[in-house]
């Protein structure tokens, strides 16, 4: 990165114009030096005293913290004919250079490849509020990331963009593209209705310019697969360059009922009764539906002060969300029991929701023959590992 940063002192010196037309070669010059990561991860909170997801037996104070990381940048490739070609104005009234007018809206096809449909993106998820093609108004971003997200009806948007500070200055180029797309097995055909690049530069002053078009068709190569880790990845081609693309959203193959020391999901809680199964040993389970809801149960044993052993059992449900090798959770509803040994004829029970976010690495084990499901909490290096029920 030291040769960026020298690069980038010298734009001091030079004048706007310049500076520019080296910030459009610095997304093909990084992708030589910076390796693809996933999505910045969200920092969850430490776990209650009642609620001890999948860390059977032990006890609050012992329960996993996660921590955040950073990932590191990855190559911003958007089309050569997304490249900003107006020049910047010297103040910060946007300008706007109309390129190409978009052609006639194309007939949609029926529906695109199942394994094509989805969000999917690499680097930093931009945010869904990006850009408003109603407004016109931009979201300001860090980093570098781009995504598509590909409709089963045809339509599609591409949003990327890149971030360069150095010291008091700062160069954006982002760009948002909306229309339909049409695929066969490994090309796909982009159409856009609405085509934009927006360029800001502050140093000293701000200027910003955004841009109009191309509205050609263009075209993509495309591959889906997953990873040795039953990850789903979509590789795009653009020239000679291929670029990995993570999944954002429910993974398929996660979707069932998953469980960790033989506790089953079924008969676990029923809150019609109110009744509680006891396990032969202490264990958890988790169901994924495909809309993206989870249900969590765990029942374990723990040992207080004055050596009093505590069974308990939690029931949580609420929702789940997946971003490539990561998902997280959050109870919106859920019940808790307590025994205690030394007090056996008192039970503590009632509504219970922990509302503290957890996130955990995945990856799925022994696909073909004992599917398992092996998490790993935010910030520590072991896994714990489900069986498909």
């Amino acid at each position: 990165m030291s040769t960026i940063t020298s690069l980038l002192r010298k734009v001091r010196r030079i004048d706007i114009v310049i500076m520019l037309f080296i910030l459009t070669f610095l997304a093909a010059f990084l992708h030589d030096h910076v390796a693809a990561q996933e999505a910045a991860p969200l920092t969850p909170a430490a776990a209650s005293q009642l609620y001890l997801p999948v860390v059977v037996g032990q006890s609050a104070a012992n329960t996993p913290t996660a921590t955040a990381t950073t990932p590191a940048p990855v190559t911003l490739t958007p089309t050569a004919s997304a490249t900003p070609t107006a020049t910047p104005s010297p103040t910060a009234s946007p300008t706007a250079t109309a390129t190409s007018t978009p052609t006639a809206t194309p007939t949609r096809p029926a529906t695109l490849p199942a394994n094509l449909v989805g969000v999917w993106f690499t680097g930093v998820i931009p945010p869904t509020d990006f850009y408003d093609p109603t407004t016109g108004a931009w979201r300001d971003t860090n980093g570098l990331g781009q995504m598509y997200k590909f409709n089963a009806d045809g339509a599609y948007v591409y949003a990327g963009f890149l971030r360069l500070q150095n010291g008091g200055c700062r160069t954006e180029v982002s760009v948002y593209k909306e229309g339909f797309a049409e695929a066969s097995t490994n090309t796909a055909t982009l159409t856009p209705q609405i085509a934009k690049t927006r360029t800001v530069v502050v140093c000293g002053s701000t200027s910003e310019t955004i841009t109009d078009g191309p509205f050609e068709p263009y075209q993509l190569g495309w591959q889906q697969m997953d990873d040795e880790r039953g990850r789903p990845k979509l590789f795009i081609q653009t020239g000679e360059q291929t670029t990995e693309y993570y999944k954002q959203g429910m993974v398929e193959a996660l979707v069932g009922g998953w469980s960790l020391n033989g506790v089953a999901s079924a008969g676990f809680y029923d809150p019609q009764s109110g009744q509680w199964a006891v396990p032969t040993q202490d264990g958890a389970w988790f169901v994924f539906t495909l809309d993206g809801a989870y249900r969590f149960g765990e029942y374990g044993h723990n040992q207080d002060e004055q050596g009093c052993v505590i069974t308990y059992w939690v029931y949580q449900e609420g929702k789940m969300s997946v971003s490539g090798g990561r998902f997280s959770y959050q109870a919106t509803a859920g019940q808790g029991r307590l025994e205690n040994t030394c007090t056996p004829d008192v039970v503590s029970e009632g509504p219970y929701i922990d509302p503290k976010l957890y996130e955990f690495t995945w990856e799925l084990r022994d696909q073909a023959t004992a599917p398992k499901l092996a998490i790993s909490p935010m910030g520590e290096f072991r896994y714990i590992v489900f069986d498909r029920e």
